[in-house]
Parts: structure tokens; sequence; C-alpha cells
């Protein structure tokens, strides 16, 4: 069989795109072709590469759409106070965007429907790899959505049903449909992803989104659902050694992950722990992209008690696995919905690591998983802070150098291995049927 990956981002890119991917094209390329088609995302690599023997292309918008991206989302990126320097660089763009609209417009027209920006660039490139590789299977993952958007036009236009190609759409993340809509603009959300539902042949869904999609608006549809686990379960290795970032006097307790919308996951908890704890044994580093909120908040608690917080930023995907590797503790923050599972949590359990999990919700699905898992703290945002410092401190000098056999995670999370979810992958493929394409 010949896979082609359609996904935002893609190695050496550290997010859950990446972290979700990398288990399951590494099991298929065993026994399959396989080509994964990301966005360059101002990478140096521009052109087919053969990474890990998996074929990886990269691609940029070209000159109109960006054009076009300038121009719907100019209000965004220009200051209010320069007048007269935001109606130019407007009137520019309209301009250049006229120079573009033939190109637009004539795609619009063949697609029989909206073709902004990457959305047509990266249905170029779909059909690019198709004609030139023949490819049997396509699969295309969010978030972002607009790799499914792109399927779509190609869909609606009978390309995939002319050349037999099968078509699954895999929902890896909420954030990415109709449930992070504001509430006016819902409806129009949900009446363009039930058009992916409608053209696609088969929906990966994590279990709490098929829960939701299989009782809502999508029911209709529960004949294409699959229920699809992340496949995230693996040892932890990395290849590097990052000598200086560890004391082993300290209790090294790391985040990793990203905390620029509150919306999806609030810090809240970690935030009071953090600012009322006196116990200098304990170092806390944040590894992940941090809103401008948030990191004022952090560095003000480091002024004020002078603490031992270090912020890394975003870091590389092995560096990533280092700390998960290294660290004494591992520090988790649950999701606002119900719907949403944090892919490293598994990371998190596969290094046998204690693992603190600060929730909001009472149906915290971090903490459905986690309370499997004999090394784990879990600590409601909302505890009265001394309460919460008292039950942290204890936890972490009493399993600072616990570490739990992964053969024993291995079996008590065996349905987040690899070679089981692939095994999910190709019996759903399998059971397509080749009449099925509208």
């Amino acid at each position: 069989m010949k896979y082609l990956f359609v996904i935002h981002s893609y190695f050496p890119y550290e997010d859950a795109n990446t972290n979700c991917l990398m288990p399951i094209v590494n099991k298929l390329k065993e026994d399959n072709e396989v080509i994964i088609l990301a966005n360059s995302q101002k990478s140096k690599y521009k052109k087919l590469r053969i990474e890990n023997k998996i074929q990886v292309y990269r691609y940029k918008k070209r000159f109109d759409t960006k054009v076009l991206s300038l121009f719907v989302n100019g209000r965004k990126h220009t200051k209010s106070s320069h007048f007269l320097y935001n109606c130019l660089i407007r009137l520019i763009c309209w301009l250049l965007l006229m120079l573009s609209f033939p190109y637009i417009a004539f795609y619009r027209y063949k697609y029989k429907t909206k073709i902004y920006t990457d959305e047509y660039v990266c249905m170029q490139y779909i059909k690019k790899i198709i004609n030139e590789k023949g490819i049997n299977i396509l699969i295309t993952i969010s978030a972002p959505s607009y790799p499914h958007y792109s399927a779509l036009s190609l869909a609606q236009s009978k390309y995939f049903k002319k050349r037999g190609i099968k078509w699954i759409a895999y929902f890896m993340d909420p954030d990415a449909t109709y449930m992070m809509v504001p509430p006016e603009n819902r409806l129009s959300k949900v009446m363009q992803e039930k058009q992916i539902y409608q053209y696609t042949d088969r929906i990966l869904l994590p279990p709490e989104m098929y829960k939701e999609n299989i009782t809502n608006e999508f029911q209709e549809f529960v004949y294409k659902m699959v229920e699809f686990k992340f496949a995230n379960l693996k040892p932890i290795i990395n290849n590097r050694n990052y000598p200086d970032i560890f004391n082993k006097s300290l209790v090294e307790c790391a985040y990793i992950g990203s905390l620029n919308d509150e919306r999806i996951r609030n810090p809240k908890g970690l935030l009071n722990l953090i600012k009322n704890i006196d116990n200098n044994n304990f170092r806390f580093h944040f590894i992940g992209l941090i809103s401008d909120r948030i990191l004022n908040e952090i560095v003000k608690i480091q002024q004020i008690n002078d603490l031992r917080v270090v912020i890394h930023g975003k870091c590389s995907l092995d560096k990533c696995y280092f700390f998960i590797k290294n660290a004494n503790l591992l520090i988790n923050i649950g999701n606002n919905c119900t719907n949403q599972m944090p892919s490293k949590v598994f990371d998190y359990i596969a290094s046998g690591k204690p693992i603190v999990n600060f929730y909001t919700i009472e149906k915290d699905t971090s903490k459905c998983y986690l309370s499997e898992y004999p090394l784990c703290l879990n600590l409601q945002n909302s505890l009265d802070s001394s309460v919460l410092v008292k039950k942290f401190v204890e936890f972490g000098l009493t399993n600072k150098n616990k570490c739990i056999d992964y053969n024993f995670i291995r079996q008590n999370y065996a349905l987040n291995l690899s070679e089981n979810v692939v095994e999910t992958l190709e019996k759903t493929i399998n059971q397509i049927k080749p009449n099925i394409f509208k």
C-alpha cells in the first residue's frame, strides 16, 4: 500500500501533530510506502527529503495566496495608531490581490469551494504526489483543519473517485473543529464539517470525540466513525545529553507543552503552587510556547520569591524527550473540555516517572487515564494553597527517584501501542468498500 499523510507540522517540530503521527508511520513503513506532506514552517527543507526511510514533502504558500492571507488577516497584524501606514499597506495588498484574483477565481470555480491560502497550496501538492506516486490511501490530519478542506475540494470534484483513492479524515484534535468556534459562528462551521464527513470514507476520532460525535450533530455519519487511540506509548529515547540542565540535589520538575490558550488548559493550580511553595528542594522547568500573560505572571513570581523557575521556550523533540526521560517529576495540566486528551500524557506514562496532574473539571481526560497509573498525584486547581503545596511536596520528596518498569506499562496500556493502533487502521481501510465513494 502507498500512504500519503497530510499534516500541518512534522518532525523536527515537537507539537502534538508530530508526536501522534510518528509512531504510526514508523510502524506502517515496515510493510508499506509512506509519504508525508507537511507545511514547511520556515524550514530550510523545501524539496523532497528521505527522513528515517519516510518520504517527506514540505510546501510553502504561493505568491497569490500570501497576498490573500495578508489581506484577509491584515487587521490582526497592523497597529491602529499608524492609520496612514495601515491604509497604504492595505491598498498595496488590495492591488496585489486584484492581480492574483484570476488564479483564485479559477480554482474556486473548478473545485466548487472557497480555496484560501494553505488549502489551495496543500491541495495542489496532494494532486502532484498522487499523480507521481500512485497513492492508494490518503489520510488528512487536524489540527489545524485545512488538510481536510484541501482533500474535500478534490473529493467534491470526483478526483479521488476516478483514481480509486480511499480518503480517511483523522480529527486528532477538537481544537480544529466547530467546538472552539464562537457560538454565533458555530452553525456555519458545523455545516462545513458535515461536508468532510459526507465525502470522506472513514473518520478517525480519539475516544473522547467519538463518544460525543455518535450522539451530537454528526450522528448520521456514525457508520463512518472509528474510535482511534493515540499511538504514543513507546520507550522514551533521546539521542543527546544536556548535562548543564539538571542538578541532582534538587527535585527537578518539568512541564512539557504549550500554555498559550487558557480556554484549553488553565495553569492556575501550577502557578499557585509555584507562588506559594517555600521549599528550595524543587525547581520547575517550562518547555514549550507560553502566552505573554502567563509568562509575565511567572516572571513576577520569580521576582517576588526568587524561586528556581527555568523557562526554556520551544525546544526540539529530542530535547523534550530528554526532559521527560530525566526529570524527577513530570507535570501535566488537564484540559478544560471533556473531549480532548493531551497526547503527551502517554509519553509521561511511558517514562515510568512520577506524574502530577493539575485539573479543573472532574471529568478531566488526563485524570481518567492516569487513574490506572501507580505513580500519579491528581491535584484540583481550586485547592487551598497550603493543601496544594503540602500534597505536592510530600509526593515529590517521597517519589523523587522512583520509576515504573516499562513492561508493566506496556501491559496496562496495550491499546496505545503503535502495533495495535496500526492494526486498527489497517482493519478500517480493508473494510472500506470500493463503491462507497460519493
